[in-house]
């Protein structure tokens, strides 16, 4: 066997790298990575026979999913009370036509990322004003 075939392929390592990365990111306590997790996990379908689980070994991954959700909700809770205490204090200071210029802004910025990333359009349209924005589902 020679060495191309005694090694993964590289995109196949930056995958798993990439992956190794995000569970000690999520470990660390990043909700973003816990997010990841959350979501990959519940790509995976539970694998059960007549008497439990295959591995009794392993969680299910219904059961990580859950897990990495709640911890992914619990550990961005301060910061999502510190987004809404910011929003609040600093749309005290602003116009209406400000705070619609913003809301315009930010959808906009929002539907650049999705296409960058390669996400679909989706989202729901509201009404800002005399603005009808498209702005990503919660």
């Amino acid at each position: 066997m020679n060495n191309s075939q005694a090694q993964p392929p590289r995109a196949a390592n930056r995958e798993k790298d990439a992956f190794s990365v995000t569970i000690e990111n999520a470990e660390a306590g990043d909700p973003s990575a816990q997010l990841r997790l959350a979501e990959h996990f519940s790509q995976i379908k539970d694998v059960q026979d007549h008497e439990g689980p295959q591995n009794p070994g392993l969680q299910p991954a219904s059961v990580s999913a859950y897990m990495w959700y709640l911890l992914a909700e619990r550990m961005a809770a301060p910061m999502l009370e510190q987004i809404e205490e910011g929003k609040k204090n600093i749309s005290q200071t602003m116009s209406p036509q400000q705070l619609l210029e913003a809301e315009v802004s930010a959808t906009a910025r929002l539907k650049n990322s999705k296409k960058r990333l390669g996400f679909a359009g989706g989202g729901q349209v509201r009404t800002i004003g005399q603005w009808k924005v498209r702005v990503g589902a919660r």
